[in-house]
């Protein structure tokens, strides 16, 4: 067989991979990725095109979820004998689940409650602070989330002399944006997108610095993702409340999993 192609289609999305790995049983695997959490429950078709001497031949597969897969895995660990389950990975699908229909409620029309008993997110979990002084060279306007499954923080900041530079701190992992690389709404802010934060470090403190060469530049951002997600669940939005106390729940069990 040559030319493998994988085709995946989710509703209206189609895409084609051609790029694969083996893994150690000498399967060549294909990845979706970035399947958002909204459509986790959505039906997956996957059709493997290639060619064999001069004929093409495809096979496709059109019953695949997310959704189907965790719980298949959910029923494997819990077929096992009692001593042996791993509850970590079980808490895990469970709470992934729920963080899906969330999703899914969210982006939809319906204004019906959700109905997962969701637990709420304790304050001791937020954490942000800005500290320092501010400065006429600039500062950091306003902090939020996106919640598209691909966690990122995303910053508004204001930059009133050219050469200034934000730095993200989280770890050992430093990250430098030079603001003159982007471009400033009507009202003076750029927006600043730091993303791959994992379902597993929700509660990682990043320190946010704006920089003026070697000089700090106005207040320093302290936060972590966890403190968007205390701030929105004690809102007037009901489906977004639900949608952050899921996805804590979901970041509390994907830790647990990975210690």
């Amino acid at each position: 067989y040559t030319a493998p192609v994988m085709t995946f289609t989710v509703g209206t999305s189609v895409v084609e991979v051609t790029e694969c790995f083996v893994d150690e049983n000498g399967y060549s695997c294909y990845r979706l990725p970035n399947i958002n959490p909204a459509r986790m429950g959505e039906t997956i078709s996957a059709s493997l095109t290639a060619t064999y001497g001069d004929e093409t031949v495809t096979l496709t597969h059109d019953t695949l979820s997310v959704n189907a897969y965790a719980e298949a895995l959910k029923a494997l660990e819990e077929a096992k004998a009692e001593e042996e389950r791993n509850t970590s990975l079980i808490a895990l699908v469970d709470n992934l689940l729920v963080y899906g229909a969330a999703a899914s409620h969210y982006v939809s029309e319906s204004t019906d409650a959700f109905e997962a008993v969701l637990g709420d997110i304790s304050a001791d979990a937020d954490i942000l602070s800005m500290s320092g002084e501010a400065s006429e060279k600039g500062g950091i306007g306003y902090f939020g989330m996106n919640l598209d499954g691909a966690f990122s923080f995303r910053l508004g900041v204001k930059a009133n002399k050219a050469g200034l530079t934000l730095v993200a701190v989280c770890g050992e992992e430093k990250v430098v944006f030079n603001l003159d690389d982007y471009t400033a709404d009507e009202n003076g802010i750029i927006t600043i997108v730091y993303d791959g934060i994992l379902a597993n470090e929700l509660d990682t403190v990043v320190t946010f610095t704006m920089m003026d060469g070697e000089e700090a530049v106005g207040k320093v951002l302290t936060v972590n993702a966890n403190s968007y997600l205390y701030r929105v669940s004690v809102g007037t939005d009901a489906k977004l409340a639900s949608l952050a106390k899921a996805l804590y729940a979901y970041g509390v069990s994907a830790k647990n999993y990975v210690k």
